[in-house]
């Protein structure tokens, strides 16, 4: 699934990525939510390859994602940004991975810092910092009951996975692979805001992991801060919050 809002210089790289795969077995979705710079024309010059896509307003990301859910078919589902690029990489994600009841995930080489993000997570890797969306596989199984909640603007993705990873209904599972190319200079930048999951971070943090993952997320943020105040970060920072 690829979302857009006013892409056009990079959505055609993005397309391009996702037909290129070795696995062939692809539905491909492109949600647009009402561009008005040029991305329809670069997505109607590849519509005999594409599933699905329509261009409609609606409330942002998550909306746009969970709208995609419901029209998709896929026995797994994996997000890619309109300004990032898949990798030749789902046939080596889905080698060997079950049918159900598994989350994969690997690594994506951040565009402009040069840099890969990000290993195996266990549950205070979780607590402190987010899987980059583009390097995982979500079986559909996840959205039966949930979706991404939408009223926040940037990291509902990350709130989604600390739920499902709480669960324990669905087991994540790591796998030494580069998924994709991503935009490390684009909407989800050490310099975006979302001020509702900031107000909730802490709660959501408490909610889903054991006291000591808690405290130590604690420390880590407070040091975070103290370090960010001496050294602010630079563009490309990381795809996620921390």
């Amino acid at each position: 699934v690829t979302v857009s809002l006013n892409a056009a210089a990079t959505i055609g790289n993005a397309i391009r990525s996702v037909l290129g795969q070795s696995h062939d077995n692809v539905e491909y979705l492109v949600i647009d939510g009402g561009s008005t710079d040029g991305t329809l024309d670069v997505i109607r010059s590849f519509e005999n390859h594409i599933d699905f896509w329509v261009s409609e307003r609606d409330g942002g990301i998550y909306e746009a994602m969970n709208k995609a859910v419901d029209i998709s078919r896929g026995d797994w589902i994996l997000f890619l940004g309109a300004d990032d690029e898949l990798l030749d990489s789902l046939h080596l994600l889905l080698n060997d991975l079950p049918g159900t009841g598994v989350l994969c995930y690997g690594d994506v080489l951040m565009k402009h810092s040069k840099r890969l993000y990000n290993g195996h997570f266990g549950a205070f890797d979780l607590a402190v910092r987010n899987i980059c969306q583009q390097a995982i596989l979500y079986p559909r199984e996840v959205f039966a009951r949930r979706r991404f909640e939408s009223r926040y603007r940037l990291f509902a993705d990350y709130a989604f996975n600390m739920t499902l990873y709480a669960s324990k209904a669905v087991r994540f599972e790591y796998r030494r692979v580069t998924v994709a190319i991503y935009n490390d200079a684009g909407a989800s930048t050490a310099h975006s805001t979302d001020p509702a999951f900031l107000a909730d971070r802490h709660s959501l943090v408490r909610q889903h992991f054991c006291v000591p993952i808690y405290l130590a997320y604690r420390v880590s943020h407070a040091l975070t801060r103290l370090r960010r105040r001496i050294f602010p970060p630079a563009i490309g920072y990381a795809p996620s919050i921390e």
